[in-house]
């Protein structure tokens, strides 16, 4: 399956866990390139996504 596919998939695997739509795929791609996310949402820590804080 292609990048863009496993994106997809692991976005709407977060969008049932009740995650706002327009984060699900934020946090699937960074999850994926192990990226870090500049941000203060508390969904995104609960998903061990490394967080650089915004405030």
């Amino acid at each position: 399956m292609k990048r863009g596919g496993n994106v997809a998939i692991k976005a709407g695997t977060y969008r049932l866990g009740n995650m706002p739509t327009a984060d699900a795929p934020i946090a699937s791609m960074a999850k994926m390139l192990s990226a870090k996310l500049v941000a203060d949402d508390r969904h995104f820590a609960d998903l061990d996504i490394d967080l650089l804080k915004l405030r």
